[in-house]
């Protein structure tokens, strides 16, 4: 099974403010794709609260300084680029009907938007697996705003109130904290164990080549990736869905060791390959909004 990327590069002839973040317009856009080539299809995946088999970029456009994240606003005469990857079978077919005729524009805020080129690309979750390296430190740039879910369950476990939710059992009572955050905690915080465990959770959903996540997450939590600092520093930045929707993330480049004396040629070649799969995946929640894109910088001791 092969994972597609299907990228547009953009031309806005004049100016334009989205109404939220540019990840929810380029998700509503790839919503869009989806239902001029599968109506039913679409409400499924737009409805479906399981892992989506797909993942947006924000919207970039081309500064001075290279590439730049859009938030808000897209100057005029801006030359702008939009990600969308696909890990599941069916998606990428519909698509290839809708674009085979020649995609020469899309629409944003009621605008029109042109479409200068089209390119994709295919690569295998076995290439990924077949080319990973022992790496022992690395830097992920965390592009757009990242945030991960702590599973309730996993918050306090010595906690009184969940305990006794426990021993009850689940249909006698509920823990008052789950109830006020039934999907987790919100984390918006580089942690290695969040970041791995996300990324496990996407491959082993849509992958032929599962991977054990026990055996992995067992040694990363125990110490065998830490966080090495980040120099330059981390921001979080908040996003609005809407006027009183919005969620709040991290953004900034994180530097990760692996620890000498934890050190397994598996693992780590295990590691270096979700890392390079979070490239086309996203991480953390919103994958499919623009959310957790990121830039892996690997450092190998081979």
């Amino acid at each position: 099974m092969s994972i597609v990327e299907l990228s547009l590069k953009l031309f806005f002839d004049e100016e334009i403010k989205f109404r939220s973040f540019s990840g929810y317009v380029a998700q509503g856009l790839m919503y869009r794709l989806i239902q001029e080539a599968n109506r039913e299809l679409s409400a499924i995946y737009h409805d479906s609260s399981t892992i989506k088999p797909f993942a947006t970029s924000a919207l970039e456009i081309e500064s001075s300084s290279g590439k730049k994240v859009v938030y808000k606003r897209v100057p005029s005469e801006s030359t702008g680029f939009l990600k969308f990857t696909f890990l599941g079978k069916k998606i990428p077919e519909l698509l290839f009907s809708v674009i085979k005729d020649g995609l020469d524009s899309v629409w944003m805020e009621n605008k029109r938007v042109k479409v200068l080129e089209v390119f994709v690309n295919f690569i295998g979750f076995d290439e990924i697996l077949s080319e990973s390296r022992a790496v022992n430190k690395f830097k992920i740039h965390f592009k757009t705003p990242t945030f991960f879910r702590l599973p309730i369950s996993s918050c306090c476990p010595d906690c009184p109130e969940y305990r006794k939710y426990l021993e009850i059992g689940r249909n006698r009572k509920i823990c008052p904290f789950m109830i006020r955050r039934p999907r987790g905690l919100y984390v918006p915080l580089p942690m290695p164990t969040l970041m791995i465990s996300n990324l496990i959770r996407v491959w082993n959903k849509f992958s032929p080549n599962p991977l054990d996540r026990k055996w992995l997450i067992d040694w990363v939590d125990g110490g065998g990736v830490i966080l090495a600092g980040f120099p330059s520093g981390i921001k979080t930045v908040k996003v609005f869905k809407s006027e009183n929707e919005f969620n709040i993330g991290f953004i900034g480049t994180v530097n990760y060791n692996v620890t000498d004396q934890l050190f397994d040629e598996r693992k780590v070649k295990v590691l270096d390959a979700l890392l390079r799969f979070a490239e086309y995946s996203n991480v953390g929640g919103g994958r499919t909004a623009g959310f957790g894109v990121v830039e892996y910088k690997p450092k190998y001791g081979d």
